[in-house]
């Protein structure tokens, strides 16, 4: 399974993030349709109602997609940090919403890492994690690239990233398995119900 962003646990060593020092952050003004910071409060709140703590929001050009600090402004101060690609007008909040879910998760198993229990949590919470992927792979192809570390978002993302984003237009229900396995050839995301009929219905008259 890909591993689209990012996990920093506490303690850390890596100085590409200042401890205790929000200033030195990469000033990035918002361009999306909504509030990062704002869609992370509102999925902490319905999700998440367990985390204690303060979680804080931050752009970052640094790796992944988006990445969790433990601990980063002090004890039980954690930091999520989204990369600028997702920083965009046409940004799907829905894309923006997993991946926060994904990031929240990563505060119920401080223990790191994707072990069983994570990737069960985040489908409890995240069953449109397939369409989720599916439409990253599909729009940031060029600029994300798979390492030995994870996915992560080449520095020349800039040029490679698309003018224009597709629509997010999973198919549904979300918890089916991703349409590339259901529909392994191609062909229509629509499935008619067996009672349907297996073709048109005759004309009537007037």
């Amino acid at each position: 399974m890909s591993r689209l962003f990012g996990y920093y646990p506490y303690p850390m060593s890596d100085p590409d993030l200042p401890w205790r020092q929000p200033l030195l952050f990469q000033p990035v003004e918002t361009v999306a349709p909504f509030s990062f910071s704002r869609l992370v409060d509102e999925t902490r709140a319905i999700w998440f109602p367990e985390i204690e703590g303060t979680v804080e929001v931050r752009f970052g050009s640094f790796g992944p997609l988006a990445s969790t600090w433990f601990h980063r402004m002090g004890w039980d101060n954690h930091i999520i940090m989204f990369h600028p690609i997702l920083n965009r007008p046409d940004i799907p909040i829905e894309v923006v919403r997993f991946i926060a879910k994904h990031e929240l998760t990563h505060l119920l198993h401080p223990e790191g890492g994707h072990p069983p229990c994570f990737w069960e949590d985040e489908l409890r919470v995240g069953p449109e994690r397939f369409a989720v992927w599916a439409w990253l792979h599909a729009n940031f192809r060029n600029p994300v690239k798979g390492t030995r570390w994870g996915i992560r978002v080449l520095r020349t993302w800039r040029g490679r990233t698309p003018a224009r984003l597709a629509p997010y237009m999973p198919h549904l229900p979300f918890d089916d398995p991703p349409w590339r396995v259901l529909c392994p050839e191609g062909g229509a995301q629509l499935r008619f119900l067996p009672a349907w009929s297996a073709g048109p219905a005759p004309l009537s008259p007037g």
